[in-house]
């Protein structure tokens, strides 16, 4: 293992911890049309909730792709 790997593993790091853009309800931004075939972007979007979103956020309500749950200890 890397010095780098070994590293990440005596702090602990973790990748795949809940935010917004790994959420079930979040939905991504995309290119759109508008009028006279202007391109424009989309902002994240929360679809359980229908406001935009910051994709490294997280609230009370995030669920996972697998239906998992945040847990209140």
């Amino acid at each position: 293992m890397s010095k780098l790997g070994q590293l990440r593993k005596r702090i602990n790091y973790e990748t795949n911890v809940p935010r917004c853009e790994t959420c079930a309800a979040f939905k991504k931004p995309y290119v759109y049309l508008t009028t006279n075939s202007l391109p424009a972007r989309s902002k994240p979007l929360c679809k359980a909730h229908q406001f935009t979103i910051q994709p490294l956020s997280c609230c009370d309500k995030w669920t996972g792709k697998d239906g998992s749950t945040l847990s209140n200890h």
